[in-house]
């Protein structure tokens, strides 16, 4: 028994850490927030794009959320093909050049009828994050205010450096 012992260790640890590593080849990168917001400032359209890919897909919302138990669903990787497979062969061409080209560590829907794109600063200490706001503009909740007034003071309120980029765009870390 006392040979077993460390033999079942050993096995466990290697079992845990294969199963730990990724042979998913894609990486996020980290970015600068400036450059990423005059990106975003000389051509907002692909990320729009990505963002009514997502907004339109409501399978992909439905089961991700579901799988996930979470209030928000997300994809990490174009190589996820899990959650890819919910979308188009076109889409999919389209979310994985926006990968490529603009390497995000997360784009995200959520419960609060926000798109976001998640990006980690060069340093690597923090994030920053692009959202699109597609959410209830008009209905007034118990506070008096839009549904829109709402998010945006609540945003404003939890980020320091939120920032309104137009066409119900916002930028906050």
């Amino acid at each position: 028994m006392k040979k077993v012992l460390p033999l079942i260790s050993i096995l466990l640890f290697f079992l845990i850490g294969t199963s730990c590593h990724s042979d998913d080849p894609y990486q996020w990168q980290g970015r600068d927030k400036e450059e990423m917001i005059n990106l975003f400032h000389s051509n907002p359209a692909p990320f729009q794009e990505l963002a009514d890919i997502f907004i339109q897909n409501d399978t992909f919302w439905e089961k991700a959320r579901r799988d996930e138990e979470a209030a928000h669903a997300w994809i990490m990787s174009p190589n996820d093909m899990e959650k890819m497979q919910y979308f188009t062969d076109e889409e999919q061409k389209i979310i994985r050049e926006f990968f490529e080209k603009t390497t995000p560590y997360e784009v995200s829907v959520n419960s609060q009828r926000t798109f976001t794109i998640v990006y980690i600063n060069t340093e690597k200490t923090d994030g920053f994050t692009f959202a699109y706001y597609y959410g209830d503009m008009l209905s007034e909740s118990y506070t008096g205010q839009t549904l829109y007034e709402e998010w945006i003071s609540g945003q404003k309120s939890s980020y320091p450096d939120f920032r309104e980029l137009g066409s119900n765009w916002f930028f906050y870390c």
